[in-house]
Order: C-alpha cells, then structure tokens, then sequence
C-alpha cells in the first residue's frame, strides 16, 4: 500500500511504505463489538529461527527495507557487537521472542529503556498528574489485541469493521501504546474507542471509503457519548490530489471532524490543518528527553510540528505482555503521539479547541531559529496553557 505524506507549502506528496505486519481475512460486515476476552490469534507458538550475519547481509530477513529480527534466534549474529547504533544502519526491528547473547542482551538494555520513553519531557508531566485522565480519545487502525499488558483496561469500546475480529497486527498495538500505554504511552490515563479495519481492500489498494465512514461512525457515537471523543489517531495519510478512489471522502470526513472541533492526527494534515507533522530521529543510546538528542529525520518545509518516530520500543503483537523495537520507526507512529499530547493538553484546559492545540504546539515548540520546523515541547506549552 502507497501512504502519501504532506508537504506544507506545495502540498507535494512524497511516498513511503508504511510499516503493517497484519494478519487478517476480509468480510463483509457492519461495526462489530468485541468483547475484550474474545478468543484471537496467539503467536507464542512461532517457530524460532537461527539466524547468521550473513543471512541479515544476504537480507534474508528483510521486509520492506525492514530487517526483522522477530521470532529469531540471533544469539551468532556479531555484526552489532562493537556498536549498537549499526542496528539503525540495518533498520532492525526485533521482539521479546527474538534470541540475543547475554552480552547483547545486557546492551540493549539500555537502548530498550530509552525506547519506551515517551520522550520530550513527557514523564516529567506525568509526574505532575497530567496523564491524560478524563479524556476520550479514539484511534483507526488493523485490528489487535486488547488485552496487551500495556494498555489492558484502558479500551473503552472496540469495534471492528470489515474484516476479521479474531485478527491481530503488529500496528494496532504500537499505535495504542504510543497513545496510552502505561510505561511508554504520552497519556497513559486517557480512554480509547478503537476502531479495527484493513486499510486497504483486497487488491491491496487503499480503502479510504471506509476509513472516512468510521470518522462518520465516531462523530455520530461522540452524539450519545457522556465524555466524547476529542481526538482520532489514523496512521496514514492522504492528499486530494494522489490518483487513489476516496480521497474527496477522506478529506471530506476529516473536515467535518474538524469543524467538530474533533482533531484528526493523519501525516499529511496540512490540507485540513495549518500544520504539518514530521518525525524525529536519534541516537539509540541519547537522552529522549533532550531537545539536542533530536533531529528532523525528513525534509518537510514550512509550518511543521516535529515528534519522535525513531528508536521507540512498544507493545508487540506476539503475545499480551511482548514489546516490540524498531530502530528506525515509521509515520505511523506520529499521529499517536500527537494525540496523547493533546489528551495532557485536554486535562489542562478541556475548553482547548484542536486547531489552537495546533497553533500552541506550533508556537511553544523547539527550534535552532533557523527554520520553520518545530521540536514540540510538551512542557513549555502545558506551562504556557496553564497562563491563558
């Protein structure tokens, strides 16, 4: 599947190959409620492989330029020894179930820690009590387990439509954990509505009729809702000009959202919204939580809010409590974040409309003063809303 993302002043779409690992089968239903103890798909029982140096120089294990380490006995892979940052070079990505030597395993410590870091200060306003609690917040992406350790109890509805509900991802969990995980989450605190569906159809190309009706599904739920929705995380994104069947409707539903005032974080924003969004990247082994530790990891122009992508370490998809690391991230893991700041933002001041949450994150952000890009720095905009 082509995902297209934004640039803010030609509005020029660029191309990437997002990061889905999916194991579904397509019906034909309507919105479907699962119950959370519902039977799914296990992968602890995946058969382990050896793998050698030279079957990760001779990309045996690479898909979609990823190398994937999953599920892999790498306990004879030495080309990672000396330095740990030749993980990124590779862009491995590798899971609990993955088999590492005791030595790399003591090294990757360290790594994985910093990787489950929300990075940017975040835990510094966790400390505070400013978790996101209160807020509802709703995210669109491949169905998954609820039931993850890292977020259990924090899904107040799941829905699936058009697709298998016994099916997992490796997606849905990382997005949600970026969201509201409770080590590596940006607002561990807040609730989510998820909705469960492919986003392409069966000939692989994108389904965009169907995402725009479940933002239409929840701005009709956000009706009958004590605390409704106030932010929906979808991890792809679309411009009105890519020759893809339902980009009107995608645009469409995003700007009733808005008009709603409901914010809905994509990767190409900026035809709804003044701003762009962008990722971040670093060292495997520097601070999250230093400004300097980060740098823009494209090269979008204009009006952009940057987040981390890279180094981050989630909830996986092989079992309820596996964790998942990639050393080089995908877009997918931008609108997440973006979302559970704004939920911190919510519990400050729920009056806070979405497009000035934009502009605040936009205003407050970190920058070298030589560009238009912006670090958000999610503690200098909770102190300036706190002002307001």
């Amino acid at each position: 599947m082509k995902l297209s993302r934004c640039r803010t002043n030609c509005m020029k779409a660029s191309i990437l190959v997002g990061l889905c690992v999916c194991i579904t089968g397509c019906t034909n239903t309507d919105y479907i409620e699962c119950r959370m103890n519902d039977e799914r798909q296990k992968l602890t029982d995946v058969e382990i492989r050896s793998i050698s140096d030279n079957d990760i120089v001779q990309n045996k294990v690479l898909q979609n330029g990823y190398t994937m380490l999953q599920w892999c006995d790498v306990k004879d892979v030495h080309m990672f020894d000396n330095d740990v940052e030749h993980l990124k070079d590779r862009k491995v990505s590798y899971n609990s179930f993955t088999q590492w030597s005791p030595e790399m395993k003591k090294e990757l410590a360290s790594v994985e820690a910093y990787g489950m870091d929300p990075g940017l200060g975040i835990r510094n306003l966790h400390e505070q009590g400013i978790t996101g609690k209160g807020v509802s917040i709703a995210i669109i992406d491949q169905p998954f387990d609820p039931n993850h350790i890292e977020y259990e109890g924090k899904i107040r509805e799941y829905e699936i439509y058009n697709t298998d509900p016994k099916g997992i991802s490796m997606h849905g969990p990382a997005v949600t954990s970026i969201a509201v995980g409770e080590n590596c989450g940006v607002a561990p605190d807040a609730d989510i509505y998820y909705i469960g569906q492919s986003f392409s159809d069966k000939n692989g190309e994108a389904n965009l009729k169907d995402i725009a009706k479940s933002i239409d599904h929840i701005l009709e739920k956000n009706d009958h809702l004590e605390n409704p929705v106030r932010a929906i995380s979808i991890s792809i994104g679309f411009m009105l000009g890519d020759n893809i069947e339902g980009t009107q409707e995608w645009y469409d539903a995003i700007e009733r959202a808005r008009k709603k005032g409901v914010l809905v974080a994509t990767y190409s924003m900026a035809q709804n919204y003044r701003y762009c969004l962008d990722g971040l990247t670093r060292d495997l082994r520097s601070d999250p939580n230093e400004m300097s530790s980060w740098t823009q990891k494209n090269d979008l122009r204009g009006n952009v809010i940057l987040v981390p992508e890279d180094a981050r370490y989630f909830a996986g998809y092989g079992s309820s409590d596996d964790y998942c690391f990639f050393s080089v991230g995908g877009a997918s893991w931008l609108p997440p974040w973006l979302v559970g700041l704004y939920a911190l933002c919510l519990q400050v001041d729920p009056d806070l409309d979405s497009e000035t949450f934009l502009k605040y994150t936009y205003d407050t952000g970190y920058s070298n003063g030589k560009s238009m890009q912006k670090i958000a720095d999610p503690q200098k905009l909770i102190e300036y809303i706190k002002t307001i």
